[in-house]
């Protein structure tokens, strides 16, 4: 199980990064539109996510899937679910949190939890 929880979230990590940093304008350009002041990262709570993640494959994923392509699925809705209650309520909260940047999130966090979960139930 411990093998399984650090791979997605080594994982997770890795590819999650691509959107983190290779869409960091936008990123920033989004919180300062919301919040009028630049983005800054509290490392604390993103760490927090990242060890909550592998705890959404570990008790429902690995549990349902019987291959790697529910697996992958179940990752997808997994992401939709967590991304989605995330960006929905800033989009509701925030009145400058953009239609776009919350759809293309929640795009991200479905894809790529899908993927990590498909890669992850592959290599375990």
């Amino acid at each position: 199980m411990w093998t399984t929880f650090v791979t997605f979230m080594i994982l997770t990590l890795i590819i999650d990064s691509i959107w983190v940093v290779g869409a960091n304008k936008i990123h920033s350009s989004v919180i300062q539109g919301v919040q009028k002041s630049p983005l800054k990262v509290s490392l604390l709570p993103a760490f927090l996510f990242y060890l909550l993640v592998p705890l959404g494959y570990l008790f429902i994923i690995k549990k349902l899937a019987t291959d790697t392509k529910s697996a992958f699925l179940y990752g997808m809705l997994l992401g939709l679910l967590m991304y989605g209650t995330f960006d929905l309520t800033n989009k509701a909260v925030f009145e400058d949190y953009p239609w776009a940047y919350t759809i293309a999130d929640m795009t991200w966090g479905t894809f790529v939890i899908g993927l990590v979960s498909a890669i992850t139930y592959k290599i375990t």
